[in-house]
């Protein structure tokens, strides 16, 4: 029999019950944690993850966005720089399932869209990218309120877009490789 505490509680029973809780608590607050969401939910296929963060990232069996998420896509190209200092509001990839495989990065910075435009002209030039015009350099082409910058390595290609709003630089980068074209009929 159980000692009586000064409340008239047994100590023993009632302590290993309130672990038990306790443990239990910690462990579902972990797996909530490890699974870097607090909300799914499923639409159409695709679901719906409210993380942390802030950040919401929708995914199906082709592609993935996150918005709001302050982060590169997993898949971005070792040989396409990132923005330094970059605030990223959506990322996104495609697999081949989707029938084009590729990122998409949008993001702003307090640079202005020179910078960002001269930045991309550097580094794409000395990792291997040439202009999708044949025999032109890389050079951004000013269409309405937008920079615009189209190159090519092998299959890839990159078109990169870039406004100037409220003193801030609106990028938005896609990279994606062109699908084997099939001719022949």
């Amino acid at each position: 029999m159980d000692p009586v505490n000064q409340v008239g509680q047994t100590s023993g029973g009632s302590k290993r019950g309130l672990y038990i809780i306790i443990g239990i608590l910690v462990l579902i607050v972990l797996g909530f944690l490890m699974r870097g969401s607090f909300s799914r939910s499923e639409i159409y296929g695709t679901s719906v993850d409210k993380n942390f963060d802030g950040s919401t990232t929708y995914k199906n069996d082709y592609a993935t966005t996150t918005i709001n998420g302050n982060k590169w896509p997993d898949n971005w190209p070792t040989d396409v720089s990132k923005y330094s200092g970059a605030t990223i509001t959506t990322a996104g990839s495609t697999n081949a399932q989707a029938g084009v495989e590729g990122s998409q990065v949008m993001f702003t910075t307090s640079d202005s869209a020179q910078a960002v435009l001269d930045f991309y002209k550097k580094e794409l030039t000395s990792s291997g990218w040439t202009s999708s015009a044949p025999g032109k350099p890389i050079t951004g082409s000013q269409v309405g309120g937008m920079i615009v910058l189209s190159v090519k390595k092998d299959k890839r290609n990159i078109n990169i877009g870039i406004t100037n709003a409220d003193g801030q630089s609106k990028v938005t980068l896609m990279i994606f490789a062109m699908p084997d074209v099939k001719t022949g009929l």
